[in-house]
């Protein structure tokens, strides 16, 4: 009998040492975790400074700024920007070409009339027009504004529209939708852009057919008669000037005239004229 009773107060005694192991565990184990919690206020604080960063850099950008200027001059009120990416053409050497920018586009749907004079007043006392991106038709317009690299295209369509007894639609000119996209365009490049597409490909010499040079990507190539003669990068400088090579063994020409099937270049050193007929193949 005092048997029974002694391994029933054991094995109570064992029950109670489990709980108190087991009590100083979970206690143990949320301090351990209370003393290694993540510190979420500093985490809050650097994405509120990131935020800040990031609106900062918004505020800060020339087109937002312009965009901004526009809507508390004209007092009208454009859609939130949406990347974009727009043609803006340019010209040289009487030759139009076009390149495409990396902008914003802002909406303003079914705005009146008045609306849209008071934007084109503000471009066209603060911006300066270009005459190479202006197009019209009977259910739009277009207009393009520079302002040393930013470049912006105002655009207007009609949404409405009927047909004449003679025919011709006619629009609704009282509400239309207005788009400007704008962007950034670095013009000193324009002329080595220009210049270095329109010399893609392979030319003939007009005085000598065996004579073949050909532009590909960023290499001049030299043939003659179909053997390859030297293969050299080339660059254009100064607007208009092409050269091959580098160091020492660096050749400098003048691109006299380029078109889509004829190349006039000068070979500086000496002045002779170089004269090829594009090759189409």
């Amino acid at each position: 009998m005092k048997l029974i009773i002694n391994l029933k107060i054991m094995n109570k005694t064992i029950l109670f040492i489990i709980l108190l192991i087991l009590a100083v565990l979970v206690i143990a184990g949320g301090i351990y975790l209370l003393i290694n919690q993540p510190d979420l206020t500093v985490n809050d604080d650097q994405n509120d400074q990131q935020d800040k960063l990031i609106n900062n850099q918004s505020e800060s950008d020339p087109i937002l700024e312009l965009i901004n200027q526009v809507e508390a001059t004209s007092k009208v009120k454009f859609s939130d920007p949406k990347p974009i990416t727009f043609d803006w053409r340019y010209k040289i050497e009487d030759q139009i070409d076009k390149i495409e920018v990396v902008g914003l586009e802002f909406i303003i749907s079914s705005a009146s009339t008045k609306n849209y004079q008071a934007i084109e007043e503000y471009f066209r006392n603060n911006l300066e027009p270009d005459i190479s991106n202006m197009a019209s038709g009977v259910m739009g317009n277009l207009e393009g504004y520079w302002n040393n690299n930013d470049v912006c295209l105002l655009e207007y369509k009609f949404i409405n529209s009927s047909k004449s007894k003679q025919g011709p639609i006619v629009p609704d000119t009282s509400t239309r939708d207005i788009f400007l996209r704008c962007g950034f365009l670095d013009k000193t490049n324009l002329s080595k852009i220009f210049y270095t597409n329109k010399l893609q490909g392979k030319w003939v010499s007009v005085d000598d057919e065996d004579s073949i040079i050909e532009f590909k990507q960023d290499k001049k190539i030299d043939y003659y008669a179909k053997q390859l003669m030297s293969e050299n990068i080339f660059e254009i400088l100064n607007n208009n000037n092409l050269i091959v090579g580098e160091n020492e063994n660096k050749l400098e020409y003048e691109i006299v005239k380029i078109t889509s099937d004829s190349l006039i270049l000068t070979y500086l050193a000496r002045g002779n004229t170089l004269e090829y007929k594009k090759i189409n193949e």
